[in-house]
C-alpha cells in the first residue's frame, strides 16, 4: 500500500454459507485513501454490508484479503484486532445500538470508558455541543431522546475517541428526510474537524455529493 492508502482489498470474495460456488461478494479489488469519504451504494442484497464488515475485520473472507493500517486482518491476533477497532475505528449503524440502561453521557463516552481513559463531563459536554444536543440532557437516560437525537449520540460515540476510520452502515435508514440531511451535514463537518476517513453504506442518494467517492455495487461486484 502507498502511504496514503488506509484500506486495500485484493480479490476479496465471500461465499453464501454452505456453498463454495454461490457468492455474496466476488473478486473485489479496492483501495481507500486516508481522509476520503467513500459511499458504497446499490440495491438490497448486492453485498454492501458484507463488504463493509470485511473491510472492518468484523467478518472473514472466503477468498482474498484486506489490509487495514498496513496490517492484514488474516494475520492479526484477535486481541490486537479488537484493540485496533476500539482505538482507531468508529462504527455507526442503522439501529443506533445505544444502551438503554445508561445515560446520554455514558453512551457518548463508552469507547473511552472501555479503553480505560479518564474522562469527565467536560469531554461529554464538548461533544454534546458539536452534536447540537441540549446540554441539560447529558445525565438523562438515553431513552428520553428522539430517534434523530439518538443517532447523533451514536455518531458522537463513534468519533469521541478520535479514530482514524469510521464505518457507517445505513446511518440515516431510520430517520426522516430532515433528520437524515441534518445528520449528514453534521458528519461532513466532523470529518473535516477530526480528519476522518469515512466508509458509508447507504441507499440514500441524497448523501452523495461532490466530495464523495461513490462505489456502485451490483450482484456482489463493483459496478463500473
Amino acid at each position: 500500500m502507498n502511504e496514503n492508502t488506509i484500506i486495500k482489498a485484493r480479490h476479496l470474495s465471500k461465499h453464501v454459507p454452505g456453498s463454495t460456488t454461490d457468492y455474496i461478494l466476488k473478486d473485489i479489488n479496492l483501495s481507500i485513501e486516508e481522509g476520503s469519504r467513500v459511499i458504497i451504494t446499490g440495491p438490497s442484497g448486492c453485498g454492501k454490508t458484507t463488504l463493509l464488515h470485511l473491510l472492518a475485520g468484523l467478518d472473514s473472507p472466503s477468498d482474498g484479503d484486506v489490509s487495514c493500517f498496513g496490517m492484514n486482518w488474516k494475520h492479526i491476533r484477535p486481541s490486537v484486532s479488537a484493540k485496533v477497532r476500539n482505538q482507531d475505528m468508529g462504527f455507526v449503524f442503522q439501529f443506533h445500538h445505544l444502551l438503554d440502561g445508561m445515560t446520554v453521557r455514558d453512551n457518548l463516552l463508552l469507547p473511552l470508558l472501555i479503553a480505560g481513559v479518564t474522562v469527565n463531563d467536560t469531554t461529554a459536554l464538548d461533544m454534546m455541543k458539536k452534536l447540537a444536543l441540549p446540554a441539560h440532557k447529558l445525565n438523562q437516560p438515553i431513552t428520553v431522546l428522539s430517534g434523530g437525537e439518538k443517532q447523533r449520540v451514536a455518531l458522537g460515540r463513534a468519533i469521541i475517541h478520535q479514530p482514524k476510520l469510521v464505518f457507517l452502515d445505513e446511518p440515516t435508514g431510520c430517520l426522516d428526510t430532515a433528520n437524515a440531511k441534518s445528520l449528514w451535514q453534521l458528519l461532513a463537518q466532523l470529518q473535516d474537524e477530526y480528519a476522518l476517513t469515512l466508509i458509508v453504506v447507504t441507499h440514500d442518494r441524497q448523501l452523495i455529493d461532490q466530495d464523495s467517492r461513490v462505489i456502485e455495487m451490483l450482484d456482489g461486484q463493483i459496478h463500473l
